[in-house]
C-alpha cells in the first residue's frame, strides 16, 4: 500500500465477505521488531486500519510481516499472516 493522504491504498486493512472484528493485529518489520499493533478493530473500515506509522513516524518502504486473530459474526475465530509492502512514491 502506499500511505500518502491521496486517497489510494493509504491504509492496509483486512476484508471480508462476513461480518466481524479483528480481536489483534502486528506488524513486524524486516529485523522482527514491532511496528504497530492494535486490539478489537472492525474488518472492512479503511479509516481503522493501519496508515504506515509507528506513532508519529511515518515508516520506511519495504516489506512488512503481519499477523492477526479475526473473530466473526457466528464466533469462528482464525489466525491469519502475511505481508505487505510500504511505497513511498518520491
Amino acid at each position: 500500500f502506499s500511505p500518502n493522504n491521496d486517497g489510494v491504498n493509504d491504509y492496509f486493512l483486512l476484508q471480508s465477505a462476513i461480518d466481524g472484528f479483528i480481536n489483534s493485529i502486528f506488524i513486524y518489520n524486516r529485523w522482527g521488531n514491532e511496528v504497530y499493533s492494535d486490539y478489537e478493530v472492525p474488518i472492512n473500515i479503511e479509516e481503522e486500519g493501519w496508515d504506515g506509522r509507528r506513532g508519529t513516524e511515518v515508516i520506511e518502504s519495504g516489506v512488512y510481516i503481519w499477523m492477526a486473530e479475526t473473530q466473526y459474526i457466528d464466533g469462528f475465530t482464525i489466525t491469519k499472516s502475511g505481508t505487505i509492502s510500504i511505497i513511498h512514491n518520491q
